[in-house]
């Protein structure tokens, strides 16, 4: 699929966005041990060296448009197709959000 056309496909568009909105989440509020030592070597960082900084590690409206910018330049550089790679966390997000639903 040529890189200026991917977003004429619905599909593309959809599994990019939930795939953004998983990384979102997972930088910002996740509770896997990973995500969580991440970010708190992050803010801990941040406020040593870039004090006022550290609540755009935990807002995701400040992480969403830099997972949202990851997502879409590698598929742009990717010589192969990506779906694959995005498609677990694209439908993660999804499921996610709905057991959310169900057990709130």
């Amino acid at each position: 699929m040529p890189a200026r056309r991917w977003y004429r496909d619905p599909v593309t568009l959809a599994v990019d966005t939930l795939a953004a909105a998983r990384v979102t989440r997972l930088v910002t509020h996740d509770t896997w041990p990973p995500a969580v030592a991440s970010r708190a070597h992050v803010t801990h960082w941040l406020d040593r060296h870039a004090p006022g900084w550290t609540h755009g590690v935990t807002c995701p409206w400040c992480v969403a448009p830099w997972a949202a910018a990851l997502i879409v330049t590698v598929r742009a550089v990717s010589r192969r197709d990506v779906t694959p790679l995005l498609l677990p966390l694209a439908v993660g997000q999804l499921v996610g959000e709905l057991a959310d639903r169900q057990v709130g």
